[in-house]
């Protein structure tokens, strides 16, 4: 992953504080607050390839300091081939401050059965993975 040219340069990656894979973030429109639903670890399949029509990753990051290019790449453990891959932005006001993100996934294809990471990257730095474990099912 490459250094993105808006990344403060020499500035420390921000710290993750949460990383939750689920089905849906959902934003209260009066008070912004989140809620996470269908918060899940792994995922059983009859066949593969399998296709998630959606996925949301929730993200809470502190410590960083201007506008933050942050990547999400879904990688296959063994190989460590991306299989999928969403860019993002985050502005930081304050290094203090928390800011949230939800990544909200479309039509990923898991190729097959095994181990993946959510890796995430922020300003082309790798920050913080979640492993993902995929199953196949006996259909009988």
């Amino acid at each position: 992953m490459a250094k993105s040219d808006s990344d403060p340069v020499g500035l420390p990656a921000p710290m993750v504080l949460a990383m939750v894979i689920c089905d849906h973030v959902w934003q209260d429109p009066a008070t912004g607050k989140q809620t996470l639903l269908g918060c899940f670890e792994e995922i059983h399949a009859n066949d593969f390839p399998v296709e998630l029509p959606r996925v949301a990753v929730y993200v809470e990051m502190t410590g960083g300091r201007g506008e933050v290019a942050l990547a999400l790449e879904i990688t296959e453990t063994d190989e460590e081939t991306v299989v999928f891959r969403q860019d993002a932005e985050v502005e930081f006001s304050d290094p203090r401050a928390v800011r949230t993100i939800a990544f909200d996934l479309v039509d990923v294809e898991i190729p097959k059965p095994g181990e993946y990471n959510f890796d995430l990257y922020a300003g082309g730095i790798f920050v913080m993975a979640r492993r993902m474990l995929f199953v196949a099912t006996s259909s009988e």
